[in-house]
């Protein structure tokens, strides 16, 4: 739908996910980069270090997949889904949070807090079959800050590495390592200090025969002024 310039779109609730008490999400994207008919989000538990699994679970969009339990809240039924047994799909295997995600027309990548990245075929799923997991390869020590992919590489950038990793996919070999060593006096540069203003200026002092008292001159010539 096209819209006046400067217009944001009327948003919709249309799906809906409450995750258990001791859970949160923590990324989470469309799976494919033209279409919205299936939302990955991934979460971890809320407590650092405590039990449980990180883990992306893959639920559909389409509107015909509404649970008997969908509320009518909005003009139309909300699809509820159910964390448990409501998802297309579940991917697991990180063992910290995971951080990014990353799509092109084959795979879903995902990145975690400790610098591992993992491909999923998204073909499999999309015949009803388990998500398929193609590799997983440590990419930078410290963790994993970014990630994108395009048809042919995926991108990521270390957390605590200064550089940016590009690997092949779907077998995330390592075609090239960007080093990414900005000093200090670079990046001061980059961002001005605020400005903090000051008080207004006081208006000098008036003295006879400044400017100021000339304000009073008649304002036509004084060739005019006669008897």
């Amino acid at each position: 739908m096209d819209l006046p310039a400067g217009q944001a779109p009327q948003l919709s609730l249309s799906h809906r996910l409450r995750l258990e008490e001791d859970r949160k999400v923590v990324a989470m994207m469309f799976c494919d980069e033209d279409n919205s008919r299936n939302v990955a989000v991934a979460s971890s538990p809320i407590v650092p270090g405590s039990r449980g699994e990180h883990y992306v679970r893959v639920f559909s969009c389409d509107a015909s997949s509404a649970p008997s339990g969908s509320t009518g809240e909005a003009p139309w039924p909300v699809v509820d889904w159910q964390p448990e047994k409501g998802s297309v799909a579940t991917l697991e295997g990180h063992s910290a949070q995971i951080v990014k995600l990353a799509c092109n027309r084959l795979y879903l990548l995902s990145a975690d807090a400790a610098g591992e990245c993992s491909v999923w075929q998204k073909s499999s799923w999309q015949r009803n079959k388990p998500f398929q997991r193609r590799s997983v390869v440590h990419c930078h020590a410290g963790g994993i800050s970014d990630l994108t992919a395009d048809r042919i590489f995926a991108y990521t950038a270390g957390r605590e590495e200064n550089r940016i990793g590009v690997w092949l996919l779907p077998d995330m070999s390592q075609v090239l390592s960007i080093p990414v060593d900005l000093s200090d006096d670079l990046l001061s540069g980059l961002t001005p200090p605020p400005v903090t203003p000051g008080p207004p200026a006081a208006p000098p002092p008036y003295q006879p025969g400044s400017a100021a008292s000339l304000s009073m001159s008649p304002p036509y010539p004084a060739a005019a002024v006669g008897g």
